[in-house]
């Protein structure tokens, strides 16, 4: 897959994976934040349990598991380091709880989206 095509399916992913924060009582704050540390896919706030998330959002169309799969350590780190750096921005959210979902996304054989979020997928 080239890399437009492959940027293309990750941006339609990540859409899906807001209208799903969304309808799960999210409120998405920031897509695609970046810094030499790393980058965060989805910063949300969970309503319901008055959490901070950072998201990392992976689609393969092998499944579900090779998503999740993919987030190996050296990428948690990164994405912990982008955290804190976010965190740092913005003290607003310093007394804040925080955790690091995943939500994992891939389609069926009829082309319909399979979703799966999991939450508190790692620690920082």
């Amino acid at each position: 897959m080239n890399k437009y095509l492959k940027k293309e399916k990750g941006n339609k992913a990540e859409n899906q994976a807001c209208r799903y924060l969304k309808k799960h009582g999210y409120k998405v704050l920031e897509r695609n934040f970046s810094c030499k540390s790393g980058e965060i896919d989805l910063i949300a706030y969970d309503k319901q349990h008055k959490e901070l998330v950072f998201v990392e959002v992976r689609f393969r169309l092998s499944g579900i598991d090779d998503a999740i799969a993919s987030i190996n350590y050296p990428k948690q780190l990164k994405i912990t380091r982008a955290a804190q750096y976010y965190l740092l921005l913005n003290p607003r959210f310093a007394d804040s709880f925080t955790r690091f979902d995943v939500i994992a996304i891939s389609l069926d054989q009829k082309k319909k989206w399979l979703i799966k979020l999991i939450p508190d997928a790692f620690r920082s």
